[in-house]
Parts: structure tokens; C-alpha cells; sequence
């Protein structure tokens, strides 16, 4: 059976928005900060520097203050947040090479989403899922694994406001030690949650990942019951990936009663899409005896597209 790699799966699953990767920022960055803009000022034609009074240094060594270097000449730079305490993902800069009065001086990481906002109420009780994301995995680093951690990054996946639930739920995917680590009551707990989701789609998918690669046989069954209530291609798509990944050729059979059930015209569309994306010799045989009884054969077209085969192309050219 034909199967797509952690890390594969997850992005083949995910939408086309850019994608979050605070955990990436946070891992890379060699100081790392939670930090409260306090000023700017230009240094020559292309420099601003930015001032950052240091609340808590989470990893490296910094003052009470550092100073943050912006390129103002660079079109998609990244620009500290102006009065606003964040999480600060920072690395070194050569003032002798950029002719920099001496000091010390960092630019900020450009991994996207790595440096959001910290709510300072939670900061003063040690509870902002943000830092707790960050102290997690600069403590897993120094023990050389994230195993430990499953029971916190779990309770972040869960229960964590977005970004942190989602960086949660794709480093469960993501790292080996942390995906066999979970148990059945673990898993059990993430496919409830990945079904009662119905807004955050990029969320639903990373908890279908993670069930996924565990193998879970409902996970199908968990997805397929959101579509009335989910309007969104990329999700439809989604399923049927998951659906491949989990039967191969088998995957229409567990597809089909969805579509044979279906009365309206958009979920059947929706369902067919599922189909269309399982890429599969029996998927292709179903959605080819579809297009011979639909009037509008607009929506089973879309997924003979998405499957792409040969069969589909000339079926679809055939007045």
C-alpha cells in the first residue's frame, strides 16, 4: 500500500496559506526572548534599530535591553512589532560588517508566525501557551528529545488558543518519538477533537495527521460526518489523501456510501472531490460511472481534474 511520509502527509493536507512555524523560529533561534518594543531610530539610510526591554530570556544571554537591526531597504523584511510585548526569535549580527557602531545586535528569525504576541497578564502568572510552547522545546532540546514532553504538548494541542494549538498538533505529526509515544486514550482524545471541528479546517487536518499516521481505522468515518457542515474544497481533498494513506485502492469503498447518500448537489460534489483525490484506479472506475448520469457534470468534472488520470482527461473531452 502506498503511503505518503509524516512530514508529506501533513503538508499535502494543510491549505495553501502560509504556512506557521513558530516551532521552527523558536528552535533555530539562538536567543530567545519575551520582549516589549520600547523605541526605534534610523542608523544611516538603511538601518532602523529597535529597541527591546528583555521581560524574560528564555535561551542565550542578553541585558536588560537589546537592540533589534531592521533593513529598511528590504521589501519582505521582517519588522519588530511596535509597542507590543511578543516572543522574540533572535540571532547574532556582524556590526563590523555592516558598519555598525560596536555593540551587540540581532535580526529578527523570519521562519513565519515566530514572533507573536504575549499576553502580559498570562506572562505574569506563568501561564501564556506561547512561552510555554517555547520553555518546552528549548528544555526538550538540551535533553536531546521531545518524548518527555508528550503529556504538555497534547495539553497545548487540545486545549491551546491558535498559533500555539496548531504548532502543537503538527510537532505531534511531525516527530517520530512524540507520535509512537501516544497511547490509546491520547489518540482517542485528539480524533473526538479533530471531529467536533468545523471552523479551524488547518487545525481539523493536523489532528488528522497525527491519527493518521497512527493508523486510526475511524478516522475516515470521524471526517466524512463534518462535511454538511463544511463547506471548503481543501478539506474534501484532505479526506480523500487521508482515505488513500489509510486503504490505498480500498479507499473508494469506504468513500462511496457517503456519495450514495448524498441529496445535495454540493456535498455530493464534495464527496466526489474526496474521491477525485485518492487518485485511485477504483475511484476513477466510481467517478466515471457518476459522469454518465449527472446532467451537470461540472462537480464530477472538478474531481476527474483532481485525479488527473488519462481515462479522466479523455472522458471529460468526449462531447
Amino acid at each position: 500500500m502506498n503511503t505518503l511520509p509524516r512530514a508529506a502527509l501533513l503538508m499535502a493536507c494543510l491549505s495553501p496559506l502560509p504556512a506557521q512555524e513558530l516551532r521552527v523560529g523558536i528552535e533555530s533561534a539562538p536567543l530567545v526572548i519575551v520582549g516589549q518594543h520600547r523605541g526605534v531610530r534610523p542608523h544611516g539610510a538603511d538601518y532602523l534599530l529597535h529597541k527591546v526591554a528583555v521581560a524574560r530570556v528564555l535561551r542565550g544571554d542578553a541585558e536588560a535591553e537589546v537592540t533589534v537591526l531592521e533593513w529598511k531597504k528590504v521589501s519582505l523584511h521582517v519588522r519588530p512589532a511596535i509597542a507590543a510585548t511578543r516572543l522574540y526569535c533572535l540571532h547574532p549580527v556582524d556590526d563590523a560588517e555592516l558598519g555598525l557602531p560596536p555593540g551587540r545586535y540581532f535580526r529578527l528569525d523570519a521562519h513565519p508566525g515566530s514572533h507573536p504576541v504575549i499576553g502580559d497578564a498570562l506572562l505574569a502568572r506563568n501561564a501564556d501557551p506561547v512561552v510555554q510552547l517555547a520553555e518546552l522545546l528549548i528544555a526538550a532540546q538540551r535533553e536531546g528529545s521531545l518524548a518527555s514532553k508528550k503529556a504538555a504538548l497534547l495539553e497545548l494541542t487540545l486545549t491551546a488558543p491558535t498559533p500555539v494549538r496548531h504548532e502543537a498538533a503538527r510537532l505531534l505529526a511531525e516527530r517520530a518519538a512524540l507520535l509512537d509515544a501516544l497511547n490509546a486514550l491520547d489518540l482517542l482524545a485528539l480524533l473526538a477533537r479533530a471531529s467536533a471541528e468545523t471552523e479551524d479546517i488547518d487545525y481539523k487536518l493536523a489532528l488528522a495527521t497525527v491519527c493518521a499516521e497512527r493508523r486510526m481505522p475511524t478516522l475516515i468515518e470521524a471526517l466524512c460526518i463534518s462535511w454538511p457542515e463544511i463547506d471548503d474544497e481543501n478539506f474534501s481533498r484532505a479526506v480523500g489523501r487521508f482515505a488513500k494513506h489509510l486503504y490505498g485502492e480500498d479507499a473508494t469503498e469506504q468513500l462511496l456510501p457517503y456519495l450514495q447518500r448524498a441529496r445535495d448537489a454540493k456535498l455530493r460534489g464534495h464527496v466526489m472531490l474526496a474521491l477525485g483525490a485518492t487518485s485511485t484506479d477504483s475511484a476513477l472506475d466510481a467517478l466515471l460511472r457518476v459522469r454518465r448520469l449527472e446532467t451537470d457534470k461540472s462537480r464530477v468534472d472538478a474531481a476527474l481534474r483532481l485525479h488527473g488520470a488519462p481515462r479522466a482527461v479523455e472522458a471529460m473531452e468526449k462531447k
